[in-house]
């Protein structure tokens, strides 16, 4: 390997470690008050999320398809030893079936992942980048808050909100729905 290859390799593993940190540490803020956050797509639409509502992101993960009635209810995804649903991220927006979503994001605080099309970057926002959508209800919505960055208005995912929607649903092949949380671990 020349030391060309080397340095760039050793900057590629930097990167991805301090990546990977961002969803294990607490929602980093600089004195500044800027706020991270990853953007993903859903057709022509962009969407916000906080890491610090992530356990995690990764791409070309195995899912398991499991037949079911529920429409956004892709099948079952192994991560760390546990088994975990996994739901498409673009009918639970209000879109429609992504194809084939190669990425997919697991909650931090439930036991559930969601799948989606495209993801586009990584952004650190300043706090005047960030605003309340002026929605009555923005404390009731999954958008609460809007993202302008380069030009574009990006609604912020509440991430809770849209998992509040989800529990209780029965998960195909079992008798009972699962506990919010609970793990099974295989």
């Amino acid at each position: 390997m020349s030391p060309l290859q080397s340095r760039l390799s050793g900057r590629a593993a930097a990167l991805r470690i301090a990546f990977d940190g961002t969803f294990q540490s607490p929602h980093p803020t600089d004195e500044a008050g800027h706020a991270d956050y990853l953007i993903f797509r859903v057709e022509q639409t962009s969407y916000a999320l906080s890491p610090r509502e992530l356990r995690g992101l990764f791409a070309d993960r195995k899912i398991v398809s499991v037949p079911t009635a529920a429409l956004s209810f892709l099948g079952l995804t192994g991560s760390r030893g546990a088994i975990l649903p996994v739901h498409d991220l673009h009918q639970l927006v209000g879109h429609a079936p992504a194809e084939a979503p190669r990425w997919m994001v697991l909650a931090k605080e439930e036991a559930v992942a969601l799948a989606f099309d495209h993801f586009e970057r990584f952004v650190r926002a300043r706090p005047d980048e960030v605003a309340a959508t002026g929605d009555s209800l923005a404390a009731k919505t999954l958008f609460p808050e809007i993202l302008h960055q380069d030009g574009g208005r990006i609604p912020i995912l509440r991430l809770a909100e849209l998992l509040s929607n989800l529990r209780g649903a029965p998960i195909p092949g079992l008798s009972a729905p699962i506990e919010p949380g609970r793990v099974t671990h295989v």
